[in-house]
């Protein structure tokens, strides 16, 4: 089990040393960025990375665009929309750091996801390995082609070596800057046991799945080593679920790709603000082939490479073409304003909360916490729905075991008034849960 040594009278100092540093309500960022936001004025929105949040000039954007395709449709469909996509395609390249011809905008990521597994699961002995903290998209992907023996799916158990759903820490263990301490040594062990044992039970060990910022808990996983890890113990290809990381975390493909990792997901519609159902998927240079799209459109025999994701048959691309639009929203605020304002709110989050609970907290990284809540999980399996409906605020709430953990996430628009919100909330509802 994970050693403990900062317990709840810990967290009153790591609040107060973070107290000053971290950006506070009269912050002139969340103001700006919340003005520009179609989100209901009187929402807090502490689960921003579930959804995203889309700008209100964006949306007008779109509304424009669907106009535009509605009143000339053989135009929109047959060269306005590819030109808009490529110019998006080329505008996130740039961000994220890699080729655009090694670059498709996609629905989701488990759009992207299924398309790797479909494209390389193709026999019985194709060994899948996912994490126990594997988003579900992926273990249940991963098991449908695995009922219709096209893999074999190994779960690699990592409680105990880093925080998961089935065993959160009893405590906290933080290094000198507040963020929690993750056991890599035995994570990459148990990963490549499993490879080997794999192996040795003559199953090829064709596809490693891992997400880099897991869901629930939110957790920064070390990608690179991992990556490093598979491909020492013999895995063919390294597919990485970046969901959460685009616009939280700063993204160098070409340099995740030279460690080993040969495909890359990530949503556009959560942390970067582009609109509903806008991610990417992106391969390193060199691989032997392609993968198709999960529909193949009319147009798919004309088209080579990741160009084949173009045109999947008539649908909405608005949204798809607008992600050059998010990324100049950004702009304008400042990345790194951006990321200043977020990494700040999220230590000062996870320490106050945890203060004013008398819990602890788990946090690695990025936009989001995980705070442990005073109130055991049966008597919070109603608290979501009491915050939506009586309170008009959002926090995703996770259950470990009798404990009851929320994921805090720290936008650029949310400030301490926001955050101080939840922690009067759920102090409340935990009194109506002991009368």
């Amino acid at each position: 089990t994970m050693a403990v040594v900062v317990m709840s009278a810990g967290l009153k100092w790591m609040y107060s040393a973070f107290k000053e540093d971290a950006p506070d309500s009269e912050d002139p960022l969340p103001i700006r960025l919340r003005a520009e936001l179609s989100l209901d004025p009187n929402y807090c929105n502490l689960n921003h990375g579930s959804f995203g949040t889309c700008p209100t000039s964006l949306l007008q954007k779109k509304q424009q665009l669907l106009l535009k395709a509605e009143a000339k449709p053989d135009l929109w469909y047959r060269g306005q929309y590819q030109e808009l996509l490529l110019q998006s395609r080329q505008a996130l390249a740039d961000y994220i750091q890699t080729n655009v011809s090694q670059l498709a905008i996609v629905e989701n990521t488990s759009t992207g996801i299924n398309a790797i597994l479909n494209h390389l699961c193709t026999e019985p002995n194709h060994a899948v390995f996912v994490l126990s903290c594997a988003y579900e998209m992926v273990s249940n992907a991963s098991e449908h082609l695995s009922r219709h023996n096209r893999c074999q799916v190994v779960v690699i158990d990592v409680k105990g070596f880093i925080p998961t759903r089935d065993a959160m820490p009893e405590g906290s263990r933080l290094d000198s800057n507040g963020r929690t301490i993750l056991d890599d040594t035995a994570l990459i062990q148990a990963i490549t046991a499993a490879i080997v044992t794999a192996t040795k039970q003559n199953l090829i060990p064709r596809v490693f799945v891992a997400s880099h910022v897991v869901s629930k808990p939110a957790i920064l996983l070390p990608v690179e080593t991992m990556a490093q890890a598979c491909k020492q113990a013999g895995v063919h290809h390294v597919c990485i679920d970046g969901a959460h990381v685009p616009g939280q975390l700063p993204l160098n493909l070409e340099q995740l790709f030279a460690a080993g990792i040969d495909s890359y997901v990530g949503n556009c519609h959560k942390w970067l603000y582009a609109p509903k159902g806008t991610a990417f998927l992106a391969l390193a240079s060199g691989l032997p082939t392609y993968p198709a799209p999960v529909v193949v459109g009319s147009e798919d025999h004309r088209c080579k490479g990741m160009e084949r994701f173009t045109y999947v048959g008539t649908r909405d691309y608005t949204s798809f073409c607008l992600v050059q639009d998010a990324l100049a929203f950004r702009k304008r605020f400042g990345e790194a304003n951006l990321l200043s304002h977020s990494n700040g709110m999220a230590l000062w989050s996870s320490a106050y909360l945890a203060d004013i609970w008398g819990t602890y907290y788990v946090y690695t990284g990025g936009f989001m916490t995980n705070v442990r809540l005073p109130i055991c999980w049966k008597q919070a399996q109603d608290l979501v729905a009491w915050l939506l409906k009586e309170h008009n605020t959002s926090s995703v709430v996770f259950p470990s075991g009798e404990q009851a953990w929320t994921r805090v996430s720290l936008p650029g628009y949310i400030t301490k008034q926001d955050v101080r919100r939840l922690g009067s909330l759920v102090l409340q509802f935990a009194q109506l849960k002991a009368d």
